[in-house]
């Protein structure tokens, strides 16, 4: 099979793409005298809740993270589609056959998720579980939007990538994610289960080539937003658990007394 690989630059490990976070959300004042009195605050009010001068909620770090996926997704999508339709011609489907699958199979939508889903699977290495689970939470109700879909296609592919790349990750089993991901897609496309495009599932060169796009690019999106960014849960939603209060004991119900009634005489 001829595959051509796209041309594409991978940033060393340490070094971040321009597209990772470099601003705080609009209306966010990170002056020296807005960390002076942050300092101050916490010094003299050290059991009151303070915002941080650069935190950032759940809700507003997955809008950027969710607004920079997509216009990545856009920049990598031509080269992935590609390969894909390379793949497919190879296989001898015909030109009707290549128009019917492509119109049966959301191919954008798979795509934006396995690139969303390889920034995401690295939220729970960087955070707390509390933290980790609002962001991944804020990922699972947006990502179908930013998608511009009224399914849950996106979002269920984005978790069942993400849950497959962290039971790979184990001392007796090393996977690539990006090609977990490219598998998961794969699948999703049911690939394997037409009779002629069932090489492509096996085919090491076309899921490498398929894959590349996926890998390509910036990494470690949030790593580099944890390094200017403070993420702080809004006090409705921090776990109380983590705090070491006990949760309110609730007494149980005394059962209502019956109305004292005279007895009737009973005959003899």
């Amino acid at each position: 099979m001829n595959i051509q690989r796209a041309s594409a630059i991978v940033p060393p490990e340490g070094h971040f793409s321009p597209a990772a976070p470099s601003v705080l959300p609009k209306k966010k004042r990170t002056s020296w005298f807005e960390r002076l009195r942050h300092r101050l605050a916490r010094l003299f009010f050290p059991f009151k809740h303070h915002i941080p001068p650069n935190g950032v909620t759940p809700a507003e770090a997955v809008a950027t993270f969710l607004s920079t996926m997509a216009a990545e997704a856009a920049r990598r999508l031509p080269a992935w589609d590609r390969m894909l339709r390379a793949g497919l011609y190879d296989c001898g489907l015909s030109y009707d056959a290549r128009h019917a699958f492509f119109d049966s199979h959301p191919v954008e939508d798979y795509h934006f998720a396995g690139i969303v889903a390889l920034e995401a699977s690295r939220i729970r290495g960087l955070y707390p579980p509390a933290e980790a689970d609002a962001l991944l939470a804020e990922i699972g109700t947006h990502v179908d939007t930013v998608a511009k879909r009224r399914d849950r296609i996106v979002s269920e592919l984005v978790f069942e990538i993400i849950g497959r790349i962290n039971m790979s990750q184990s001392p007796t089993l090393q996977k690539m994610p990006y090609d977990i991901a490219t598998k998961a897609i794969l699948e999703q496309l049911d690939i394997g289960n037409n009779e002629d495009t069932r090489p492509l599932m096996s085919d090491t060169a076309f899921r490498h080539a398929f894959g590349e796009p996926l890998a390509t690019g910036f990494r470690d999106w949030w790593a580099a937003f944890q390094t200017r960014f403070v993420l702080y849960l809004p006090e409705g939603e921090e776990d109380g658990s983590d705090s070491g209060e006990m949760p309110p004991v609730v007494a149980a119900p005394v059962p209502a007394r019956r109305p004292w009634r005279p007895r009737r005489a009973k005959p003899f």
